[in-house]
């Protein structure tokens, strides 16, 4: 078992109550495969798709039950659906019941029982399971739950469980200038809002103490004590040199840097100096924990990255002009939230992938590529390309344009490819049975999409004319990109988007050779369709073959990018979108959070000559 991410919290509150924090416990196993988890590939016990999993209104309930729910997906492979909690005891769908984070452990309902915040309480019934106790804590009854009675893969109700425990805080007493740490808020600036959950979340879990968090340009304030995150106006990027310092005044903790990196940087520091915390051992060595008033303390660092040495394999070495990759959704996808970026781009850059494919925002104001910003930075510090796929077709005609100059501007001579659009062919599909261009196609989709990839790669070309253009198709619908080009739409590279059951690759690229004699080819997107059927070392073995095979195919394929970095599991649904919930070659709980990387992560990594990667600090104090 292990902890799952302590930055993932979505908690704000502007007035302390008697609410307290989840640090949420993510209950899996290290031998996940990827599956359909729509149906069930082995027989259990007990049937837990017979319950409803209902989570109180609070986002540490919440959370506690899509663990549980993974956990029975990943050990049972079954489907249990999560709901929040009706007002009454009565479930109009089902008989069984597991209710998560319940106060009551006789109706389950949302009224008061005399549990303290650290204290938990599971009860079982023939139909009921419950887990009561406050957000602090209903985590770990998930979790003791978990590890004690679903540790193997066969599961037998426990029978009339009344189970009660406390959790243990390592600190037991934690002042901010001789002022307990229940008085103060974490007051943030609002690029700073990730950072203040994650130390609301840590202090919570250490010290028992819930520290609501407020933006600090509230006009409400909570309290007159502060810990206040605030980042200079002069903010540099992810890996740029800076400063970090923290400073006790007039009852006020800042911790101020000049980058996001560097706030991260001064949390840790201050947790490690004060509570012996760190991100290895996850708990403090410190039991009194005084922070005293009128400490001043100021960082010098700089930033390198050491990696380790791997060759790669001869099938995939010699050729200068071609570029593996992987795919992902950074800040637009709950798998790839803003607050793991840099994790994201660094588990790119460890595969041995020498570019990263991701998604452009659709605006024209600075505060809708924050999270761009990051990536293109950390990107350009980990050596990889980009590829941007930039949307928006459905925008009016100046608003796209507008769109596609603003990114064009904002990341000159940065980016390596624009892809414009995605599989507009599937968009313009009409019957796809249909032999003829106009009765395949939607012709009026057909028209306007073409003019909008005028209009958008127009403005791309005109503020960045390095960047290479991209327009992709998926199976065999060249044809669309022929009536583009036939359409006057001028672009550098055909892509295609390629997966298991459509055919043969090589004849594909054999077509399109004789095709598009003025257009180099790219592999947007590629891998084996996840469904249940397939296991990890058949996804493995397909990406694999499919790289060295196209490696070698021909000096006109430039490139072939691997759908994707993370598994998607909140796209489960049932229906025919739930495998896209499965194309990643890593492991996350959904929200962003890495369990464990695939067979497909690991031989890649071997393939292509990947290895880890640690950021080193050079730090020194300046005052």
């Amino acid at each position: 078992m292990k902890n799952s991410r302590l930055n993932g919290m979505v908690v704000m509150m502007l007035i302390p109550a008697m609410l307290f924090v989840l640090f949420a416990t993510a209950c899996h196993r290290d031998n996940v495969e990827s599956t359909d988890s729509s149906k069930s590939s082995e027989s259990s016990v007990f049937d837990f798709t017979q319950y409803t999993i209902y989570c109180y209104n609070t986002d540490a309930s919440m959370n506690a039950g899509y663990a549980l729910r993974k956990e029975i997906n990943d050990t049972y492979k079954q489907t249990v659906l999560v709901k929040a909690a009706p007002d009454t005891g009565n479930d109009e769908a089902t008989n069984k019941r597991i209710y998560v984070g319940a106060v009551n452990q006789t109706d389950a309902k949302n009224s008061a029982l005399d549990l303290r915040s650290e204290d938990y309480h599971i009860t079982v019934t023939d139909n009921l399971i419950i887990f009561a106790g406050s957000d602090l804590v209903i985590s770990s009854a998930v979790d003791y739950f978990c590890t004690t009675y679903m540790s193997s893969k066969s599961f037998t109700l426990p029978s009339n469980l009344d189970y009660h425990n406390t959790v243990e805080y390592p600190v037991t007493t934690f002042t901010i200038g001789g002022i307990t740490a229940d008085k103060y808020i974490i007051a943030y600036e609002s690029e700073n809002v990730v950072k203040a959950k994650k130390l609301q979340t840590v202090l919570s879990k250490l010290s028992g103490y819930y520290i609501p968090i407020v933006n600090n340009k509230a006009t409400i304030q909570v309290a007159e004590n502060k810990i206040v995150l605030s980042t200079d106006s002069e903010q540099v990027g992810p890996m740029a040199d800076g400063y970090y310092s923290y400073e006790e005044l007039n009852g006020s903790l800042t911790l101020s840097g000049n980058s996001d990196t560097a706030i991260t940087e001064a949390i840790d520091k201050l947790l490690e100096q004060y509570f012996g915390y760190n991100e290895n051992n996850r708990t403090a060595t410190v039991t009194t924990v005084e922070i005293p008033s009128g400490i001043k303390e100021k960082c010098q660092f700089s930033i390198s990255l050491e990696q380790a040495k791997a060759t790669p394999d001869a099938q995939v070495s010699g050729r200068n002009d071609f570029v593996f990759g992987v795919s992902g959704h950074s800040g637009v996808a709950d798998a790839y939230p803003e607050e793991t970026v840099e994790e994201q781009v660094r588990l790119v850059a460890e595969s041995g992938a020498k570019l990263y494919r991701f998604d452009a925002p659709v605006g024209t104001t600075a505060d809708k590529f924050v999270v761009m910003d990051k990536v293109v930075d950390l990107c350009k510090a980990y050596g990889l390309q980009m590829m941007v796929n930039v949307g928006g077709y459905w925008l009016k005609d100046d608003e796209l344009t507008n769109t596609c100059k603003f990114i064009a501007k904002r990341y000159k001579g940065k980016i390596d490819y624009y892809q414009i659009f995605n599989e507009t062919d599937i968009y313009c599909l009409k019957d796809p049975g249909n032999s003829t261009f106009e009765t395949k196609y939607d012709m009026d989709k057909v028209k306007t999409i073409s003019g909008k990839m005028k209009l958008g790669i127009n403005a791309l070309r005109e503020v960045d004319p390095n960047a290479k253009l991209i327009v992709n198709f998926t199976y065999w619908r060249s044809d669309i990109v022929q009536y583009f080009i036939n359409d006057g739409v001028k672009f550098d590279i055909v892509g295609f988007d390629w997966y298991s059951g459509m055919g043969s690759i090589g004849k594909q690229i054999d077509d399109m050779i004789k095709l598009f004699p003025n257009h180099d080819f790219f592999i947007c997107e590629c891998n084996l369709i996840a469904t249940a059927k397939y296991t990890e070392q058949q996804q493995s073995d397909f990406l694999t073959n499919t790289m060295i095979q196209m490696y070698k195919y021909s000096d006109r394929l430039k490139g072939l990018v691997v759908y994707e970095l993370f598994d998607q599991t909140k796209l489960e649904t049932g229906d025919k979108y739930s495998e896209q919930a499965h194309y990643g070659i890593v492991v996350t709980d959904g929200l962003g959070d890495v369990l464990k990387p695939k067979k497909s992560f690991t031989d890649i990594q071997k393939l292509l000559g990947g290895s880890s990667i640690e950021k080193v600090f050079t730090i020194k104090k300046v005052g």
